[in-house]
């Protein structure tokens, strides 16, 4: 294994998606590589490598790791601390634990989770997420510091040979500050050249492009997979409150599942498949919700049914509807721009309550592979004359 794969690979996965634009680009570049190893082949509990001994293999412990001696390989910790006394001729990670060097790591060093204290040297580069990390004088790191959310507190003598990134969560802070002065910024008499009739104009067309591309991919599941997004709207007519809580229990998690496995081990390689399959699952819901918007619309009119290919196309249409005239509103200026943004919230509270439902729909119904209806109420024996 390489650590640059765990310690970079992971720790800026998370700035990328937080915070892409301060990191420098050569960073991200130089270390985006991937990263597995199998959990099982883990040690269980702490693992000590005393003075004078050579362990001829790659240490994984869910424990706590000692090295006295020497480790000639890499050196992860699954949850707990790393202490460094000797000599790891590999990569060196603490994944939820802190890190304590003063000996020396041939390759790099991660530490997520906790802080690191370095009084030794690492030849390659040093990342931590959540902890702060402590230079002393005779400290030496070979490479590049990184750091997400820590503080870094270096003394007279500590050598950096590489870059130095430091994200701070204070930035967040500072930006949400600043949005009630960015909010008005339409409002400053020479920056309202930006919002020209033009610009409005191409704005719009942008959200043309956008909306008949989401309607494509909607058509084109509804026409590949129609028993797939009939299966997930009958669940969400049928079973309609146990579904809404099972999807509102889905948009929670999905942030921290994420952020699970990017911060995991044997979870980075999965995180691109989980994107995929998310993607997918909104796409199924929006059909879904499509399906019974127009088929609801058929009901009240007291047409014949449509077909699933026609009843989510135009499901989709009603749909997007509000965003439409929001756009056009806008178009305007002045009051219409008002009247459009209340038209383009309005249509998002219902879209977002839709996608909800749709999510838990289609995780209960495994993407509409699956036909989870509740079960019918037992018949009542009707009774003798």
């Amino acid at each position: 294994m390489n650590l640059n794969r765990i310690g970079h690979g992971a720790l800026l996965a998370a700035l990328a998606l937080a915070a892409s634009a301060v990191l420098p680009a050569q960073s991200w570049a130089r270390h985006r590589t991937n990263f597995h190893v199998e959990a099982s082949s883990a040690r269980q509990g702490d693992v000590t490598v005393p003075k004078g001994e050579t362990l001829r293999e790659d240490l994984t412990a869910t424990g706590a790791i000692l090295v006295d001696g020497k480790v000639d390989g890499d050196c992860v910790s699954l949850g707990g601390p790393v202490t460094i006394n000797g000599e790891v001729r590999g990569d060196a990670a603490a994944l939820g634990g802190s890190a304590d060097v003063s000996g020396t790591v041939n390759g790099s060093l991660a530490v997520m989770g906790g802080p690191l204290h370095l009084s030794g040297t690492v030849r390659g580069d040093v990342s931590d997420m959540g902890g702060d990390v402590t230079l002393d004088p005779k400290a030496e790191i070979g490479g590049d510091l990184s750091l997400l959310g820590g503080k870094l507190h270096k003394a007279d003598g500590a050598v950096i040979k590489g870059e130095f990134t430091n994200v701070d969560f204070n930035l967040a802070k500072t930006f949400v500050g600043l949005m009630p002065a960015l909010s008005s910024v339409r409002h400053i008499p020479h920056v309202a050249k930006m919002f020209s009739p033009w610009e409005r104009l191409l704005e719009f067309i942008i959200f043309l492009v956008f909306a008949a591309g989401m309607g494509l991919i909607t058509v084109l599941l509804a026409m590949f997979l129609p028993k797939q997004v009939e299966a997930t709207a009958a669940l969400m007519k049928t079973d309609f409150w146990k579904t809404a809580g099972v999807g509102a229990l889905v948009v929670m998690l999905t942030f921290p599942g994420f952020l699970l496995m990017v911060v995991s081990i044997i979870g980075i390689p999965l995180v691109p498949v989980a994107i995929l399959v998310y993607c997918a699952a909104v796409f199924v819901a929006l059909a879904a919700c499509g399906r019974i918007l127009a088929g609801r619309l058929y009901e009240v009119r007291q047409l014949p049914a449509p077909t699933t290919l026609a009843a989510v196309a135009q499901g989709y249409g009603l749909l997007v509807c509000l965003f439409f005239i929001g756009k056009l509103l806008k178009l305007t200026g002045g009051i219409g721009d008002f009247l459009g943004g209340v038209f383009i919230f309005a249509n998002l509270v219902l879209l977002s309550g839709g996608l909800v439902v749709g999510l838990g729909a289609a995780w209960r119904t495994r993407m509409g592979t699956k036909t989870n209806t509740p079960p019918a109420a037992p018949a009542v024996p009707a009774p003798h004359p």
